[in-house]
């Protein structure tokens, strides 16, 4: 037994972070349901985090997420940022000037999205994996008769079997 008194914790305390889920690669129609700015790691610039939850096919209600950034004393990596989030307007057919994410939410496009290895490691010294959405396109854009790829189902970020890739319009 341990003795945790020291410690002053209390779980009430902690905001559990939701990791999403790991989807296979493939196009999902998705749309954002959630969105917050937030300080980078750095605290010397802006990123805008995104909540795409999946709409359609074997993981309809899944959730990824998607960090974008907004300001960064990096110009390559504040042009990538607001490259990709005039990338997500286009998709959801916003025009104009963006002055609130909220403008974004619940509006379907067909996403390309990828698994990459994570920086962090599991216990086993192999990498998590986490989903990166690649592309973003119009629900026009979504393949005729197509649909969510399905290579696996209820997978949990960083503890998914790899997954078969399924055929995509990409």
């Amino acid at each position: 037994m341990a003795d945790l008194t020291g410690l002053d914790f209390n779980p009430d305390d902690i905001e559990i972070k939701d990791r999403g889920t790991l989807l296979p690669p493939g196009g999902y129609e998705m749309c954002i349901t959630k969105s917050d700015v937030t300080d980078n790691k750095k605290a010397d610039g802006k990123i805008l985090e995104l909540h795409w939850t999946v709409l359609s096919g074997d993981h309809v209600n899944d959730i990824t997420k998607d960090f974008i950034n907004l300001t960064n004393p990096s110009e390559m990596s504040q042009r990538i940022g607001q490259e990709t989030l005039a990338r997500i307007c286009k998709a959801v057919g916003h025009t104009g000037k963006l002055t609130n994410s909220n403008m974004l939410h619940g509006i379907p496009c067909w996403n390309k999205v990828v698994q990459e290895d994570s920086k962090t490691l599991k216990d086993d010294g192999t990498p998590f994996k986490n989903n990166r959405i690649k592309d973003y396109q119009p629900i026009s854009a979504k393949p005729a008769g197509g649909t969510s790829s399905s290579a696996t189902t209820g997978s949990t970020a960083g503890n998914a079997a790899p997954a078969t890739k399924a055929k995509s319009a990409w």
